[in-house]
């Protein structure tokens, strides 16, 4: 385990099943990724700087047989531990979601899916932008973020311009494209970032509805309106920077 960090989740033998669920915290809502145990997965639990690990399953016959693995292989004998790792299911995106982030529904769309990133947005030089990089090897034409950004796109000579309370660029060159990333992920803690592939997009603005004093403080008052032409795709950085979600 990394330093200051008392306690991790390990899953074994089966990814880890992302989901995006809505949590009611006193009277706000609010959209959290979340991680569950699939059938015949393994999940060690470490605490106490991996002092103690706790094991958990949802198969009484594989959770024991993990036990029993683990205790030969903790003094050095070598047998095999898993076999073969299960993938999980994609992150499901719902439009229930789409909407309460004012982002368009996926009827528009031939697909609407998501991916949550490995590390949050608050790291200050991003450990996700090759995770984002990766996920459209496509032309990055435009990204849509926060104006404050501006000065940052002016010290990478990208040319930009502002609309409603947005920056817009011109298309990113393959060298920046880790380093513009890494920012927009940073900047996804407070507004989201949209990144477009492939071709330009069509993008119209309306104004945001009912939002909170620290919406209206940080971010702008108005929300980007996308269609994608022949080709298109594009990743939005939403939910504090955790997810991405990606259209086609």
């Amino acid at each position: 385990m990394t330093e200051g960090v008392s306690s991790m989740s390990v899953f074994l033998m089966k990814e880890a099943q992302p989901k995006i669920l809505k949590v009611q915290h006193k009277k706000k809502t609010e959209w959290q990724p979340h991680f569950y145990l699939q059938d015949e997965g393994i999940v060690l639990f470490l605490v106490d700087d991996e002092a103690v690990a706790l094991v958990c399953g949802q198969n009484d016959t594989v959770t024991k047989g993990f036990v029993e693995v683990a205790k030969r292989r903790l003094p050095g004998e070598r047998v095999p531990l898993i076999d073969a790792l299960g993938e999980a299911e994609p992150l499901e995106i719902t439009d229930e979601l789409l909407i309460d982030l004012n982002l368009p529904i996926s009827a528009s769309f031939e697909s609407v899916t998501g991916k949550v990133l490995s590390d949050p947005s608050i790291i200050k030089e991003s450990r996700a932008r090759g995770e984002i990089n990766a996920i459209y090897t496509d032309e990055l034409v435009q990204v849509i973020t926060s104006e404050d950004l501006d000065d940052f796109f002016k010290k990478e000579k990208i040319s930009f311009h502002k609309e409603n309370g947005w920056l817009v660029s011109e298309a990113i060159p393959e060298e920046k494209r880790e380093r513009i990333l890494s920012r927009c992920h940073n900047e996804a803690l407070i507004e989201l970032t949209f990144l477009f592939y492939g071709s330009t997009p069509q993008v119209s603005y309306e104004k945001k509805q009912n939002q909170r004093f620290w919406n209206k403080l940080l971010s702008s008052h108005f929300h980007p309106v996308f269609e994608l032409n022949n080709g298109g795709k594009c990743v939005v950085l939403a939910l504090d920077g955790q997810v991405a979600i990606c259209y086609e």
